[in-house]
């Protein structure tokens, strides 16, 4: 069995937070790999692979990587991408935005300016409403594209 038909929750915390000490390292490239890893460990079958005390609980967790690749995606000049992926993270989970570290907040909050600033109010409100109407595998399916064959 791999990784994924073995996964539980803390194989997926794992996952998100190598990406985020790659992403520390500004190891983009990297940081990607492994939040595509934690992102796949949910999509492999339509029912989450662990339980989750509610939707909620497991749209938070998969918005956490979301968001995560969206800053990635500002750092390699996808603006476009970045905004969408925020608009649909921060969709499936409000307070996503008030449980990052300060650290995170800030780079969060950078990337979403730079790439408001990058595509112009309208194409980013655009594509951030665009984000905003992916149902959860969707959101999950558009980030992972890039990384397919």
């Amino acid at each position: 069995m791999g990784r994924a038909e073995n996964a539980k929750p803390a194989t997926f915390n794992a996952l998100y937070h190598l990406g985020r000490t790659a992403q520390s390292q500004d190891d983009t490239a990297m940081a990607r790999t492994w939040y595509a890893e934690a992102l796949k460990t949910q999509m492999r079958r339509v029912i989450p692979l662990f339980r989750w005390a509610s939707l909620k609980t497991y749209q938070s967790a998969v918005s956490y990587p979301l968001s995560a690749y969206a800053v990635v995606a500002v750092s390699q000049n996808q603006p476009s991408r970045a905004a969408h992926l925020f608009g649909a993270s921060e969709i499936l989970y409000p307070p996503l935005r008030f449980e990052m570290s300060a650290k995170e907040r800030e780079e969060h909050d950078q990337a979403v300016a730079s790439a408001r600033a990058a595509l112009g109010e309208e194409a980013f409100a655009k594509a951030w409403e665009e984000g905003s109407k992916l149902t959860l595998n969707e959101a999950v399916a558009y980030a992972l594209k890039e990384l397919d064959p």
